[in-house]
């Protein structure tokens, strides 16, 4: 027996794993000037802007729909927002976005007292002036909490946060660790933690103090991040914000190819391949427009730098359960609530009233977030029911106990986002790997809103990057087009 036929015996012997790799460069089935890898607001961005530039893109997007994390539901006979819903003053890029296609918004509902647990005792208080109920030492001690977190904050640079001169100290600690130095009181740590939690949908323990002072200052401020008079949740879409998204796609047409995960990325001299479901794309370059975590479990050739890689290590997702809930009536303006609810110790919370303006029914949206989200998406949908309705009678009364319908969506359960709302950094990771966010690796450039230095980790932070991205690919190819004319032999 020679050698071949024995290794041919071994191998039917024994089982080889097979290891995915994006070695072989597969036969392209579809070329374009550029590929777009996700059709969320980001990649629907760079596609809208490259195609007006007069450059071809190509939008992959694993889904069987587009919008990314924001997503389209049901809910009473009206369509709702599963995921991001909100916009506020100054994300003027969405706001432009919904006048080019005709879609109005409507405030969101503030009249009346909302309902807060503290200590599981309940309290009201008139619009979001929560720090009302607090006692005067607690409500002096998160006044100054706030004031130096605004104060740090605005010190920061967002488009190079690793460059403040206290970079280095502020992310070696946990915003944790920074409330334990400057907190006077029990009432407002407690309230800070809550604070932070509906921000960042994650524990202030899990996250880089930088990472939050950069994050603070994307957006504004942290009063501008968690009001919503004149803030983040100021005002919502009729018929919900997905459909932005969805005509960006209609206006692209073919161009946009659903349901084909992107699975292994080729960069080669000549271009760049992508490696879908049952297909393969061809193009000069290609644009990341998803989350760094999901961006990560792609195989490329060759390897990224560790740099970028060992980014997409450390920028897990947030946690979050999203609510809604629907009534006959909305109830509890007629007992002077606005439907605004929040608690530093149930596990479901805050909770907004966002019922369509002319809608008879009354439509409550909330979350679970955070360690919250963590424990309860182990338990049933009807457990978490369950709570919500628990949280919204002691908040609001019996009738809370009768809803007509209960839709949630868990987005730590979602295959193509692992979590909501924004990639969060810890300890160590803004400093060493920050800079990688948006740095482009020869054909291939980013764009999500994890990697834009406004509102980054909301809608406008994804249109703002996909805008950011575009124009970095066009840069490039004018230079390649410009390096390959100066290249060609003269004609004369």
């Amino acid at each position: 027996m020679d050698r071949r036929t024995a290794l041919q015996g071994l191998v039917g012997l024994t089982t080889i794993p097979r290891i995915a790799s994006a070695v072989q460069r597969p036969n392209p089935s579809r070329t374009a000037d550029v590929i777009v890898v996700g059709a969320g607001f980001a990649g629907l961005a760079a596609a809208k802007a490259l195609r007006a530039a007069g450059v071809e893109p190509l939008v992959i997007e694993a889904r069987d729909r587009v919008g990314g994390r924001t997503c389209p539901g049901s809910i009473a006979g009206l369509t709702i927002d599963l995921g991001g819903m909100w916009v506020g003053p100054t994300q003027t890029v969405l706001d432009a976005l919904a006048h080019e296609y005709g879609v109005k918004t409507y405030p969101q509902y503030l009249t009346g007292k909302s309902a807060i647990e503290l200590n599981g005792k309940w309290h009201s208080s008139e619009g979001e002036d929560y720090l009302a109920l607090l006692s005067l030492p607690v409500k002096l001690d998160v006044a100054q909490l706030v004031y130096r977190l605004t104060a740090l904050s605005d010190s920061i640079n967002p488009d190079s946060p690793w460059t403040h001169p206290k970079a280095d100290q502020f992310d070696a600690m946990t915003m944790q660790t920074w409330l334990d130095q400057h907190t006077h009181t029990d009432g407002a740590m407690s309230f800070m933690v809550s604070l932070i939690r509906a921000v960042f949908c994650a524990d202030p323990g899990d996250l880089s103090f930088l990472f939050c002072l950069f994050y603070l200052k994307s957006g504004g401020n942290l009063e501008e991040l968690t009001t919503s008079k004149n803030g983040a949740q100021q005002r919502l879409f009729v018929g919900g914000v997905h459909q932005l998204s969805q005509r960006m796609a209609d206006q692209l047409g073919e161009r946009v190819i659903l349901n084909s995960p992107v699975t292994d990325i080729l960069q080669d001299a000549d271009g760049i391949t992508a490696t879908g479901t049952d297909a393969t794309f061809r193009a000069k370059a290609l644009i990341i427009a998803i989350a760094p975590a999901l961006a990560g479990r792609i195989n490329y050739s060759p390897l990224l730098p560790h740099k970028r890689d060992a980014l997409t290590q450390r920028m897990p997702m947030g946690s979050v359960i999203k609510i809604w809930i629907a009534y006959s009536t909305p109830f509890w303006r007629g007992r002077g609530f606005s439907g605004l609810f929040s608690s530093d110790t149930a596990a479901f919370g805050p909770s907004f009233d966002v019922t369509p303006p002319g809608t008879p029914n009354g439509i409550i949206a909330g979350f679970f977030d955070a360690r919250n989200s963590v424990e309860w998406s182990a338990r049933t949908s009807e457990q978490r029911r369950a709570e919500v309705i628990r949280c919204l009678t002691g908040a609001f009364g019996l009738e809370a106990g009768a809803p007509l319908e209960y839709v949630e969506k868990n987005w730590t359960q979602d295959r193509y986002s692992l979590g909501c709302y924004t990639g969060t950094l810890g300890p160590g990771a803004l400093t060493q790997f920050g800079p990688t966010l948006r740095e482009s690796i020869g054909r291939i450039f980013f764009a999500g809103t994890e990697s834009s230095q406004i509102w980054a980790g909301y809608i406008e932070g994804a249109l703002r990057s996909g805008a950011r991205a575009a124009a970095e690919v066009r840069e490039y190819l004018n230079g390649a087009s410009r390096s390959a004319n100066a290249s060609s032999p003269s004609h004369a």
